[in-house]
Parts: structure tokens; sequence; C-alpha cells
């Protein structure tokens, strides 16, 4: 059924058996419509693991953090000559040592909204070892605040099965705060 803003609501299976591929749904109703679109993909248990590891939690804003991208077979193989795409999105840090005053329980230092703007992309290829390193640019807020650069590795092994990881860094305005 279709609501005064033109939105579906109601229930809608998927059979069992249906085909893989992009289905488009349309719903008329009087003079509305909707509309939406879905992909039904098979299942596929994934082959390998991603892990992504800054060398450091935490670096100044205005230098580069170094990301270490490792990818291994489940049966323990590294995935050699892999390629990586990786994507920098910012996100606001808030830190729990600004907020602390005995009454406050402590955030953790978490950041609030969604993915972030991606800042940065780049490419890499897994060596021997199914490993890559690589400079992400931290570049300074305008407005002077920390934020944290959360790194999304995708790794595309030669079968062409893609598995991701992601880790953060926390890029600091200033060397200390008080």
């Amino acid at each position: 059924s279709l609501d005064e803003f033109g939105s579906v609501s109601g229930d809608f299976i998927i059979p069992a058996a249906a085909s893989l591929g992009y289905y488009t749904v349309r719903v008329d109703s009087g003079d509305k419509s909707a509309s939406g679109s879905f992909e039904v993909q098979e299942y596929r248990k994934p082959e390998f693991d991603v892990a992504v590891r800054p060398a450091t939690p935490r670096e100044r804003q205005g230098g580069q953090a170094t990301v270490t991208i490792t990818a291994r077979y489940y049966f323990g193989q590294p995935v050699a000559g892999a390629s990586v795409k990786y994507v920098v999105h910012q996100q606001p840090y808030f830190s729990p040592l600004r907020f602390l005053d005995g009454g406050e329980e402590e955030s953790g230092g978490q950041y609030y909204g969604d993915g972030g703007d991606a800042a940065f992309e780049g490419t890499a290829t897994l060596d021997a070892q199914g490993t890559a390193q690589v400079q992400v640019p931290l570049e300074e807020d305008a407005n002077g605040r920390d934020y944290t650069a959360r790194v999304e590795a995708h790794v595309t092994d030669a079968s062409g099965r893609e598995v991701q990881g992601a880790a953060s860094v926390v890029a600091t305005y200033g060397r200390f705060i008080l």
C-alpha cells in the first residue's frame, strides 16, 4: 500500500527459488506510484580475511599515517598479488578527555554521524606475503578540530572475490591536549 508521501509499506518476500539479478518493484495506487530496486545475489562465504592496521593510533594533522593492509586465506596462505583499493573517510572525533568532569560517562572517543566524507582514495598491490603498506595523508582541519581517518580497504584476489577490512587513526590538530 502507498501512504500519503508515496512510500510503500507492507512485506515483500523473495522466493527461495528467485533467479539472481536486478529487480525493480513498482506500485501504482490511483494517481500515485512508487518504485524501488534491489539485487539478488548468491551468498558466497569469504575465503580470506583482510586486516588493516595503522602504525600508531594517533597522528598529527598535516602529516601522514602509515597503514599496513594484510590479506590471508583462511587456510593460512597469503593473498599474494591481489589488488587493493582503499578509501579514507573523515569523521569528527570527540576526545573523552574534553568531556570528563566526574559526572559524565566516558564516551571512549566516539565519533558521531554517518560514514564520513571520502577524503582520499588510493590503490596498491599486495606483495608475496599478502601485505601492502600505504601512506595516508592527514590534511589539517580548517576549524582546528580533531577527526578520525577511517581507512577502508577492498582487496580483490585473482578469482575476482572482494573482501574488505577497516581501521581508524585519530588525526589530532595539536601535539597535546589540556
